[in-house]
């Protein structure tokens, strides 16, 4: 099949009814692996719902904004504009078939993906304009759970540690049994510990890599489900604990605190600006949004009346 032909196939199965379903405010977009499908967030949030799921046809996808990648059979497929009437869906030729693991790059130019069945990672760039996949690099790691990139740096977490991937041999800058998330800031990395109860800084992680530890369990840390940097501070998800916590980067002193109704499965961060969400929606409980703003508070997300 032809890559204009995919292109057209796929944005007519995808998004052929988008229409004014999206004409109010979208938070943002999440990804439902359940339905294989995009849900919106419409609304904002103490005020929000899920509007109708946006079929993928992809078993993975990740957004950032108003955009999405999605891993399909034949190849990675970058959705456009979801926020629009027509979205544009554009095949990106070369792409790593078997993708389950994305990382954007925080201007949104760049993204890598992993591939587990081919143990290869791959970095496509030029997102917003003609996206172009480079050649796969293979990974000599096992069980690689967690990705992240900064559009030059990948490092990976798998069993037994987080590794910066260079040319050559993966060069290991902590030691951690389950890596449960990765943030990149700047010239650092977070890594949530999952059995360690803590969160490592790793200061200047792609040259002196200098690890120390930012948070454990004297500032309340228990089972790190996820980690983001929103609204300028570190913000930690703790499944044990049940709450979400706000650091500052400065400091490392806590900022804000909510105690949860639920278990959180994860942070990541939700397309508006100091939103994200802690669960995954197709779960028993509905959609949880975090607000890290002033009022730093904790949403559910019910599913739209057309449910």
């Amino acid at each position: 099949m032809s890559k204009s032909s995919l292109c057209l196939i796929f944005s007519a199965c995808v998004l052929v009814a988008q229409e004014a379903r999206l004409s109010g405010p979208v938070s943002g977009f999440v990804f439902d692996g359940e339905a294989k499908a995009l849900r919106p967030v419409l609304g904002v949030p103490g005020s929000a719902h899920l509007g109708n799921p946006l079929s993928t046809g992809g078993d993975a996808a990740v957004v950032a904004g108003s955009v999405a990648l999605v891993a399909r059979s034949e190849g990675v497929v970058l959705l456009r504009g979801l926020e629009a009437a027509s979205p544009e869906a554009v095949a990106i030729e070369g792409s790593m078939a078997g993708a389950i693991l994305f990382a954007f790059a925080d201007d949104g130019a760049s993204a890598a993906v992993y591939s587990a069945s081919r143990r290869q990672v791959q970095v496509i760039r030029d997102l917003a304009k003609s996206p172009v996949a480079g050649t796969p690099v293979d990974v000599a790691l096992d069980a690689v759970s967690v990705l992240a990139f900064d559009g030059e740096h990948m490092v990976a977490g798998a069993a037994g540690g987080v590794w910066l991937l260079t040319d050559g041999a993966p060069k290991r800058l902590v030691e951690v049994a389950h890596p449960a998330d990765l943030e990149i800031h700047g010239r650092d990395l977070f890594v949530a510990d999952r059995d360690g109860n803590r969160i490592w800084q790793v200061l200047d992680f792609a040259a002196a890599a200098t690890p120390l530890v930012f948070a454990d369990e004297r500032s309340g840390i228990l089972s790190p489900a996820g980690i983001e940097v929103l609204n300028g501070r570190l913000v930690v998800a703790s499944a044990a604990a049940r709450a979400v916590d706000a650091f500052e980067l400065a400091t490392h002193t806590l900022a804000s605190h909510v105690d949860l109704d639920f278990t959180p499965t994860r942070l990541e961060a939700l397309g508006r600006q100091g939103l994200a969400v802690l669960n995954s929606p197709g779960e028993a409980e509905p959609l949880w949004v975090l607000d890290a703003g002033e009022r730093f508070g904790v949403y559910f997300v019910p599913a739209g009346r057309e449910e």
